[in-house]
């Protein structure tokens, strides 16, 4: 072939392009879709690289269309600058197979260098795809990744490591891709910004002392304040309440205790919440005594250990004067708290986190952030560099089952529309394809004029059954039919168990042809020499009994008459009948044999069958020629393209099957070199040895 030309060559009438190297594939920036023997497949049914299916349906709808088939070729032929490695078909690839000139090609080099140093490899190693997947191997050797996160355990100083822990305690952490806790940059400056909030929160306390009346003690204080500040709020309310009953001369009956709260310590505590903290009277005065509801008694002693003894100076009683007081004192730590921010972070020593922000740390931190981030960047081209290892290894042979189908007319491959062969009926069928819908497709599928197998394939309990098409393309139909059953071996090697369910009818060869008018008149005979048979024999049955039954009763009258009756009239008239019905019939016989006889005599016999053998002959090319012709017409005009049609293909060209194509996707078996056959029947051995006058054996 001449440089800068490529080749269309001719596969059973078919031209299709010659790829039988990478070069080959830049035909296709010239050559139009229409020369391509497919422009889209399903994805259902491949067997090829899953991962080069996943590639090819870019927009995820279970379809490979030419343009993406186009534009993935043209990507790596593109990106890489020896082809080569994508003649060997290589899984791998080194810094020096990138084309230099392209900015995305340099930018994958760049990926593969950095991959190959994490793996402790040399610059001008070849990385493969194996190792190009192992995230583990690539990404977790050393504090540096690419993923961002700092695990605590990586950091040698002991400063950086203490805060990565403390930032993890008070907001958690990112998982590693090794699965180690760490934290990335968001982590790190929201614990920055969190911090600065919450120590500006409580340094606004030292500008405003009545935040806090009770100093130090103010924040335990405040707690046991609001714990018993709405029973508080409560008594004196009632006490307000009794007042104005007392006023308006209304009785105030306070509910008296259930017998429920004595059968378990939970209705008692909940009569006993719902119940005042002290003796409501007239005077709003809460005193500490023993009218004190019991089930607040000790928050009432902290209350006066903490707050009031502090602030009132008071230990046994409590005005309502007094209490409102105390509440006024605690409001400009109750709106202090209310502007709180940060608090994430409270559980860290104040002075702790002034030091995080007064310090280096933070910069440093995120120094070895941004550092693991920059290998990052490099690495997030590993998906790119892997689709380029997924094209460099499956492009030529996808594309020579797409834009060719060279594999379909070689015994030797097997195309990716294939799903193994299948052994039925004494034969060896190589072109078996996978089918979803069994109705669907062979409504498609008909036109190809192929007599169609369509098989039910089963495994074991755990395997899914599935379908195939298989066509009939040479030899004899045989014993092929529904319910027959076979084996499939795919292309794995695993055997499938393999019955037919469904039949499409056309010509399978010309011997077929030509004695199918003669089967098909043989059965129509058989069945009419089985029906007159059967009536005869049914006729013939019903006349035997009924003559039986006849002579039964004649027998029986004659044992049981006392004497010997004449013989009736009737009965003499029809044994007159017979014997003259009988001669006359054997005279009719007689005379018409004596006429064939002399006829015969007087022909001249051999031109008399030299005549008939013509007639003969001439009426059965009358009939058959007809039928053989046909069968020609449809055995010449039958293609394998409708077949894939059927499956979900595109196909461009007529894919007409030849006689060498047809003895190519369903041959007759060939037996071994070192196995011969052996003429003699075994039987007639056994059979002569065999004598009905010794007793026969049985089988053991």
């Amino acid at each position: 072939m001449q440089a800068g030309k490529y080749a269309l060559v001719n596969y059973g009438g078919s031209f299709q392009l010659d790829i039988s190297k990478a070069k080959d594939l830049e035909a296709l920036e010239i050559m139009d879709e229409a020369f391509w023997m497919s422009t889209s497949a399903p994805t259902f049914g491949l067997n090829c690289d899953k991962d080069m299916v996943t590639l090819l349906d870019r927009n995820k709808n279970g379809r490979i269309l030419s343009s993406d088939l186009r534009e993935a070729t043209a990507r790596a032929l593109r990106l890489l600058t020896d082809h080569s490695s994508i003649d060997k078909r290589l899984d791998s690839i080194s810094t020096n197979d990138f084309n230099t000139e392209d900015k995305e090609a340099v930018q994958l080099q760049e990926a593969v260098g950095e991959i190959l140093n994490n793996l402790g490899k040399e610059k001008n190693s070849r990385l493969t795809l194996q190792e190009l997947r192992d995230d583990k191997a690539i990404l977790c050797d050393g504090l540096t990744n690419g993923d961002g996160i700092i695990p605590a355990d990586d950091v040698n100083d002991p400063e950086l490591k203490k805060m990565i822990t403390d930032i993890i305690l008070c907001l958690g952490s990112f998982d590693d891709v090794n699965g180690k806790a760490g934290i990335g940059e968001k982590r790190l400056n929201s614990f920055v910004e969190l911090t600065k909030k919450y120590l500006s929160w409580k340094d606004s306390r030292d500008f405003a002392p009545e935040i806090l009346p009770l100093h130090e003690k103010t924040a335990e204080a405040y707690l046991v304040f609001t714990s018993i500040r709405p029973k508080i709020d409560e008594f004196f309310k009632l006490c307000e309440l009794k007042t104005f009953n007392d006023n308006i001369n209304r009785i105030q009956i306070e509910p008296p205790s259930p017998e429920s709260i004595y059968h378990s310590q939970q209705n008692l505590e909940q009569y006993l919440t719902q119940s005042p903290l002290a003796t409501v009277g007239i005077e709003p005065l809460l005193t500490f005594g023993k009218t004190l509801n019991p089930l607040y008694r000790k928050q009432i002693e902290q209350l006066t250990s903490l707050v009031l003894e502090p602030l009132l100076k008071k230990t046994s009683e409590l005005s309502q004067s007094e209490w409102l007081k105390v509440v006024e004192t605690f409001k400009p730590y109750e709106d202090w708290l209310k502007t709180k921010q940060g608090l994430e972070v409270k559980a860290l020593d104040d002075q702790i986190l002034r030091n995080y922000l007064s310090g280096d740390l933070p910069a440093r931190l995120q120094d070895l952030i941004v550092k693991d981030k920059l290998l990052g960047e490099k690495l997030k081209v590993r998906n790119d560099l892997e689709e380029l290892l997924i094209l460099q290894k499956n492009l030529l042979d996808f594309c020579n089952n797409y834009i060719s189908f060279p594999h379909l007319y070689n015994p030797e491959h097997r195309a990716i529309f294939e799903i193994g062969y299948l052994v039925i009926g004494g034969r060896i069928f190589n072109f078996n394809i996978p089918v979803e819908d069994i109705k669907a497709h062979s409504t498609i599928a008909a036109r190809s004029g192929i007599y169609l197998l369509y098989l039910e394939i089963t495994g074991s309990k755990e395997d899914k059954a599935f379908y195939i098409c298989t066509p009939v393309t040479s030899s004899k139909l045989g014993l092929l039919g529904l319910g027959k059953r076979g084996v499939l071996f795919d292309l794995d090697g695993k055997e499938w168990d393999a019955r037919v369910v469904q039949v499409v009818q056309n010509p399978v060869s010309l011997s077929e042809a030509f004695f199918a008018p003669f089967k098909k008149v043989s059965k129509l005979l058989i069945g009419a020499v089985d029906k007159i048979s059967s009536g005869t024999e049914k006729e013939l049955e019903k006349r035997l009994n009924k003559a039986t039954t006849n002579i039964q009763k004649e027998v029986t009258t004659g044992i049981n008459a006392p004497k010997a009756k004449p013989v009736s009239s009737s009965t003499a008239s029809t044994a007159r009948d017979l014997m003259v019905t009988g001669s006359v019939t054997i005279a009719a016989l007689g005379s018409s044999f004596a006429y064939i006889s002399s006829t015969f005599a007087q022909m001249d016999l051999q031109r008399e069958i030299y005549i008939g053998m013509a007639i003969f002959a001439i009426a059965m090319l009358v009939i058959l020629l007809p039928i053989l012709v046909v069968a020609s017409v449809k055995l010449h005009r039958r293609n394998i393209s409708s077949i894939l049609e059927a499956s979900g293909w595109a196909i461009n060209a007529r894919m007409r099957l030849t006689s060498k194509m047809a003895k190519i996707l369903a041959p007759c078996p060939d037996k071994p070199g070192k196995v011969f056959r052996k003429k003699r029947d075994l039987l007639k051995s056994f059979s002569s040895r065999f004598s009905f006058k010794k007793k026969p054996t049985h089988r053991k």
